[in-house]
């Protein structure tokens, strides 16, 4: 029998974590779960680590952490996302969207401004053209920290909850809702349209309230979220992608482990199925 091991900072018991479990279960793998420093421990000391054929990273943001359990196993390990998390140790939106800019020209990004320095509202709205602008964390998820910044005092408020070198500065694009577009390999399993949940909010996210539809996604669309994957090194991932009042597209962001239960429920299927399945095909 085949082992997988899950690396995790959350309870097991977690909604994603526990849906790759019961996958992993139907498709008759062994399972090794590590959420602290002492079970990692204890599989070096039961020589476990040499016996471990998939492994799949969740919910890391510290590069230390992250390099280790990557690079402590063996070669023979079938890694989901190996080249992505050792090219990006450290789980940070500006690094990647820099990375972008830099590597693929092709890809069309939203304006973007990142800085060590506390930024004045006249410059940054002067740059941008616009009295608004978005200001979000540069490690943040769930669209947590997502704020529309059209005044000097409300730049400052923020500033004093979150230094300047985790924040992004981003044009405002309006819109009523996004699409994501998952990646499964070097395929889109599909794109899910996610709506605002009123038309006050800032953000589309399902887990704020928003509501997911199935999108028909045009060959254009799927090229350009594969073409993001590929620069980043990804296999699994989740593409965010707008469009503006001429219908042209940009790329938001990329979350390199995105939730599925909003997916399988829109298209009913099983994501996490799908995920091993091509993880244990892909094993040299």
């Amino acid at each position: 029998m085949k082992t997988i091991l899950f690396t995790t900072r959350n309870n097991p018991t977690a909604k994603t974590i526990s849906k790759l479990i019961e996958a992993a279960q139907r498709l008759k793998l062994s399972i090794e779960i590590i959420h602290t420093k002492s079970s990692i421990n204890q599989l070096h000391k039961n020589n476990k680590f040499n016996n471990i054929d998939f492994a799949i990273h969740r919910d890391f943001d510290c590069s230390p952490i992250q390099s280790f359990y990557v690079n402590h196993l063996p070669e023979s390990t079938r890694q989901l996302n190996k080249d992505f998390l050792l090219k990006f140790n450290k789980y940070d939106k500006a690094i990647q969207y820099s990375y972008l800019s830099q590597h693929n020209s092709n890809i069309p990004l939203i304006p973007t401004i990142w800085s060590f320095d506390i930024l004045r509202y006249h410059n940054i709205s002067k740059y941008f053209q616009d009295i608004k602008f978005l200001v979000k964390p540069s490690w943040g998820s769930f669209g947590n920290g997502i704020q529309i910044i059209d005044s000097q005092s409300k730049l400052d408020e923020y500033y004093k909850t979150n230094r300047p070198y985790n924040i992004i500065l981003q044009k405002y694009i309006p819109i009523e809702w996004d699409i994501r577009v998952l990646i499964v390999g070097n395929k889109a399993l599909g794109a899910m349209k996610r709506n605002k949940p009123h038309k006050d909010s800032v953000v589309t996210n399902i887990s704020k309230g928003g509501i997911g539809e199935q999108f028909t996604l045009s060959p254009e669309i799927e090229i350009l979220a594969l073409d993001v994957a590929n620069t980043l090194s990804l296999e699994y991932a989740g593409i965010d992608i707008l469009f503006d009042s001429d219908n042209k597209p940009y790329v938001i962001e990329v979350n390199s482990n995105p939730q599925f239960y909003s997916f399988n429920k829109t298209f009913n299927i099983k994501v996490e199925d799908l995920l091993l399945k091509y993880l244990m095909s892909t094993q040299e």
